[in-house]
């Protein structure tokens, strides 16, 4: 009976687990590959070519979608950005963008990445295969959680050590292109 109410007791924290700010998924990728000259290092080579916002008032929440172009591949990436402050009138402290769903215009104030939990997920391989697992434990991925990755060779190393969740160059081209457009800080 203790080993139920253990196992029990866990998954209730895990769930109470909040998601991760998009600064601690960064943070995540900068400390456990410091020394690497991809991911946050190459997202000059990312192209963002479009992003479609679709607010959710009533949960507070911001849903943007996008695709990119690296290497001559295509790829889509999500963020959701929870307990955003969305505005009834546009005034020089918000940003206003048109909702992607229903053409409205909609205010809200800039989305601090170091306060404002997020949820994501990038069609990428690098993405699927090093963080999705571990950002669903965190409960940081938008979707459902693939497997985790088990290493077929022990000649190369594993492909997240640390099992760190975190952001691919696409979510950090994303991120960038969302900055300078001031709707994230």
């Amino acid at each position: 009976m203790k080993q139920y109410l253990l196992i029990r007791g866990e998954r209730i924290l895990q769930q109470l687990k909040e998601d991760s700010t998009e600064d601690q998924l960064d943070t995540n990728i900068r400390t456990a590959w410091p020394n690497t000259k991809k991911r946050h290092n190459a997202t000059n080579e990312v192209v963002i070519n479009n992003i479609q916002y679709i607010p959710y008032l009533g949960m507070k929440m911001l849903h943007i979608k996008s695709t990119s172009q690296s290497n001559g591949h295509a790829y889509n990436q999500v963020i959701q950005f929870v307990r955003v402050n969305f505005e009834d009138t546009d005034t020089p402290d918000n940003i206003t963008f048109t909702s992607s769903d229903n053409g409205t215009d909609c205010h809200v104030q800039p989305i601090e990445l170091t306060n404002h939990n997020c949820k994501v997920r990038c069609n990428c391989l690098d993405f699927y295969y090093r963080f999705a697992f571990h950002n669903a434990g965190d409960n940081s991925l938008v979707g459902k959680a693939p497997p985790l990755y088990q290493r077929k060779t022990t000649t190369r190393p594993s492909v997240n050590p640390t099992a760190v969740p975190g952001l691919c160059k696409h979510l950090l081209a994303l991120v960038l292109s969302l900055q300078q457009s001031g709707l994230v800080k």
